[in-house]
């Protein structure tokens, strides 16, 4: 196992790591979609998903929103533009989605805490402006030392320098701190570039990499459990 000596903080992304534990929320619906047997297939899922992610990041009240509502809008509006008229799956997209996510809240507050008693913690994500309400509502909150919504600061990963504000935060060097992420584009690859240790938490549904991936990759886990072996 890797030796993380020296190691001050951890830094995990949020969406589709501390809410769905390696799972991205397109490929979530993409699972969802298919168990719900709606006809409507995976390009066209993707073109949709990526519009609404747009109407949310222009909600004038979004950094209120909280995970029922979020996911209430997102997958109504999903909905709307594929021309679905389907209540009743859409109902149950949308429990279904909820329920996995809160399975991963209840799962993660107990890791969390644990990790706090020996790191600084902090969260870097690409969201919509309400990630630091999703992390109080999740119990995340009080363990995290710095919550960093891409909405908010004006960066986006794979952006280096959105890793760099989150470590200037924790007041910590690159060396001295470990990302945690389940995109090796987005999370893995830019921690790395700027000299940060990195976890990568990849499962059978995992985007795309790149072949020299294990130059980039301390570790790799298929669950957020495993970081107790490796980091307590």
């Amino acid at each position: 196992m890797k030796n993380f000596m020296g190691l001050k903080a951890v830094i995990f992304d949020f969406g589709g790591t501390l809410d769905l534990d390696g799972i991205h929320w397109l490929n979530t619906f993409y699972i969802l979609y298919e168990e719900l047997s709606l006809p409507v297939n995976k390009p066209a899922i993707k073109k949709v998903f990526y519009e609404v992610d747009g109407h949310l990041e222009k909600l004038p009240d979004r950094q209120k929103l909280t995970l029922e509502p979020m996911l209430w809008t997102h997958i109504n509006l999903q909905f709307k533009l594929h021309g679905l008229n389907a209540p009743q799956k859409e109902k149950e997209m949308f429990e279904k989605f909820c329920s996995r996510v809160r399975q991963n809240f209840v799962r993660n507050v107990p890791l969390l805490k644990e990790l706090k008693s020996k790191y600084k913690l902090g969260l870097v994500s690409n969201f919509y402006g309400n990630v630091a309400t999703l992390c109080n509502e999740a119990g995340f909150a009080p363990f995290l030392d710095v919550i960093i919504d891409s909405d908010e600061v004006g960066l986006r990963k794979p952006d280096p320098e959105i890793f760099k504000l989150a470590l200037s935060r924790l007041n910590v060097q690159p060396a001295e701190a470990v990302f945690v992420g389940d995109s090796f584009n987005r999370d893995i690859k830019p921690a790395k570039s700027i000299g940060m240790k990195t976890i990568w938490l990849k499962t059978e549904h995992t985007a795309p990499f790149l072949d020299n991936w294990k130059e980039f990759v301390d570790v790799e886990i298929s669950t957020l459990s495993e970081l107790k072996e490796i980091l307590l």
